[in-house]
């Protein structure tokens, strides 16, 4: 079943391990190139943390500005993913065959349709959930070495800074593939699921987003009560597409 399961999903999921492979080496090269021109300025006597003397000023800000917008598109990217696994890998994975009538060798296999969903659903999920784990790592890690200066110095409740941090990228992640899957085995055409949970998933981020605007609050916590909403709704929306696919004939 894991091997059929594989099969079926083998070209989503070998573009995910590219993609993977990919983002790596590219965090890992501006990383690199970011520390190089830190100690470089450092050698010139151009320190980017403390006193800066007058005749560096410019090139230090200069420095800090575009290594902060090269940061913050690797945190963008760890807050995109979720929503672009859930529309390309959650939403298609049975729509399509819904959309176009092949999953009648779906349901006359041996196993159950809720068997079968499930081991399609995690083969799916695996890799997803590790990509986004291995990624926020990486991005982690490269804003980690900017210290203070960096985005770090905006607060764990910064939008960007919560949204690709701590618990977050995982239950996004968790979440949206799973209304990718519920909405196209509802709706049962692929564009159009693609795009429902890319609306979901946007509209729930939205709104989680506004409550916790103006709130002084714990990040930690705030990440543990997030990720519990998530998870909840998750559930669910397991348990309405195993729903809808039984009922499917």
């Amino acid at each position: 079943m894991i091997w059929v399961a594989w099969r079926k999903q083998r070209t989503q999921l070998l573009t995910l391990c590219a993609f993977a492979i990919f983002g790596a080496a590219m965090i890992t090269w501006m990383r690199a190139g970011m520390l190089h021109e830190l100690h470089e300025l450092a050698d010139r006597g151009c320190p980017v943390e403390g006193r800066t003397p007058p005749g560096c000023i410019r090139d230090v800000e200069d420095f800090v500005e575009w290594s902060q917008a090269k940061m913050g598109l690797g945190q963008t990217l760890v807050i995109a993913v979720p929503a672009l696994f859930g529309m390309f890998i959650g939403a298609p994975l049975f729509a399509r065959d819904l959309e176009q009538g092949t999953f009648i060798l779906m349901i006359t296999q041996s196993v159950s349709r809720a068997r079968w969903l499930a081991i399609s659903f995690l083969v799916a999920l695996g890799p997803t959930l590790a990509v986004t784990l291995v990624l926020q790592a990486l991005v982690g890690w490269w804003v980690d070495a900017a210290g203070d200066w960096g985005p770090h110095g905006r607060g764990a409740l910064d939008p960007v800074n919560f949204a690709g941090s701590g618990l977050a990228p995982a239950s996004y992640t968790l979440f949206a593939v799973t209304a990718g899957l519920f909405a196209g085995c509802l709706i049962r055409r692929t564009t159009v699921g693609m795009l429902a949970t890319l609306g979901g998933f946007v509209a729930l981020r939205v709104v989680l987003a506004g409550m916790r605007t103006g709130r002084p609050a714990d990040a930690a916590t705030v990440h543990l009560i997030e990720g519990a909403i998530f998870l909840g709704l998750t559930v669910p929306l397991f348990l309405g597409t195993v729903l809808v696919m039984r009922r499917q004939s």
